[in-house]
């Protein structure tokens, strides 16, 4: 016999082309069936691996939520324990203060359901069989505004609020005598009778929930960053690569600034590799949105890469030359300033003093290219070699200038806003040439 958590929902409308529900479940039956996940980076070389890219997003499908801040869980779990202790104080008499332990907004969680007419029919068609050959149970069944969730198999995904679950499911089995408030043990605080009290608060507290029913992984990951990204703050590189990694993302300049930056970390021909911060969580020198977000300057009407990327949206192979030069443009910035480059070992921002490659240095040398690469390969035609040659007879006409550009006590250290990287690109586009003024 299979046992179900039955989530009885109430369907509402909103610009949205999937089933939205509006539920209201105990911690205890949501517990038993969500899984919690956090998304991982797809490490692969999106322009040139596309067997690697199926198969490392096949693994991280689902992977597609901020990573857990273990600090934030702990806030979360000392608010319930202080509102408990409110509550449980009011009722004995001992304080005046009441609580208002309660979660405002909705944790939006994803349910598939199989199709079928009757809960037999979704038993016998579906669900025997996953189980005789050992397939993950994904999909449930729902019938006139009801979903019925088959219990252990953790089909459920949380999408938007997995902190608040995490904190109740943590917190749960580590109420005993040992458990703390603010670093005082609560049995110091209150008699004991309150342990068994927070466990029954926290087993039937009621969790609001928005239910989406039948949107695919990336529809949900897209839900997940739009929230997080629109209504409260979130990394940006973590917003580019949800929207950016999906498979069936449009040919748009996100996507292709997105797949660059992919070549860059991953190729094991660049000199970047393993240096940028794909999904904001410090490890890396700079970070995705950074370098996403100067090089889609590059790919406008008027700009040097326009004609590549109207190749790309049009399914060409002509565009795979940004890869080529970027690795080429970078190896040489390396070799005419070694002396800024991160050393041995150094591969995260902390670590890392000069701003080379840090947000400022990266933000003048990618505008810096609709100069150099319009002068010398305005075609698209020079191969790998010639393209060598020329970087090295640009670059060097500013190598003894390191100290200007790099210098601790340079005019362009202090910060990474817009308007250093602007000055510092035009410094290094007049002292190549391309300006008449550095202002």
């Amino acid at each position: 016999m299979i046992n179900y958590t039955e989530i009885e929902f109430t369907e509402i409308s909103q610009i949205t082309r999937g089933r939205l529900g509006f539920a209201k479940v105990k911690f205890y039956e949501l517990e038993d069936i969500v899984r919690f996940t956090a998304r991982s980076e797809e490490k692969t070389d999106t322009l040139t691996s596309p067997a690697d890219i199926l198969k490392i997003k096949a693994e991280n499908a689902r992977f597609y939520q901020r990573l857990v801040n273990d600090e934030r869980t702990a806030k979360i779990q000392q608010f319930i324990i202080g509102e408990a202790l409110k509550e449980y104080k009011n009722k004995l008499g001992l304080s005046s203060a009441k609580s208002l332990g309660l979660f405002p907004t909705a944790t939006l969680i994803a349910i598939n359901t199989f199709p079928t007419e009757t809960l037999k029919e979704y038993e016998e068609q579906y669900y025997s069989y996953e189980k005789k050959v050992d397939n993950q149970i994904t999909l449930c069944f729902e019938k006139d505004n009801v979903v019925y969730v088959p219990k252990g198999n953790k089909t459920v995904l949380i999408v938007d609020g997995q902190h608040r679950i995490g904190a109740l499911k943590n917190l749960y089995p580590r109420v005993n005598d040992s458990l703390t408030y603010k670093n005082k043990l609560v049995t110091k605080i209150v008699d004991s009778d309150f342990l068994p009290f927070l466990r029954d608060r926290i087993k039937n507290f009621e969790v609001l929930c928005t239910l989406l029913i039948n949107f695919d992984i990336y529809e949900q990951g897209a839900i997940f960053a739009s929230v997080n990204f629109n209504q409260k703050p979130v990394n940006r590189s973590l917003y580019y690569d949800i929207f950016a990694s999906s498979p069936d993302t449009e040919k748009n300049e996100l996507k292709l600034a997105h797949d660059l930056v992919n070549h860059l970390n991953y190729n094991s021909s660049s000199v970047l590799k393993g240096f940028i911060d794909m999904l904001g969580d410090g490890n890396g020198i700079v970070s995705q949105s950074a370098v996403m977000e100067n090089l889609m300057k590059l790919f406008g009407r008027g700009k040097v890469w326009n004609a590549l990327y109207l190749d790309y949206q049009n399914d060409g192979k002509k565009y795979l030359a940004m890869g080529s030069f970027l690795r080429l443009y970078f190896a040489q910035i390396k070799e005419t300033f070694k002396t800024y480059w991160p050393a041995e070992g150094i591969t995260k921002r902390k670590d890392y003093n000069d701003i080379l490659l840090k947000t400022t240095g990266m933000g003048a040398w990618i505008r810096l290219i609709n100069d150099i690469y319009l002068e010398i390969n305005p075609d698209h035609s020079k191969s790998s070699q010639e393209l060598q040659v020329l970087l090295k007879s640009t670059f060097n006409k500013i190598e003894k200038n390191g100290d200007l550009y790099f210098n601790k006590k340079s005019a362009f250290v202090q910060g990474a806003g817009q308007g250093l990287q602007a000055k510092l690109y035009k410094q290094i586009a007049f002292d190549l040439g391309f300006r008449v003024s550095p202002e």
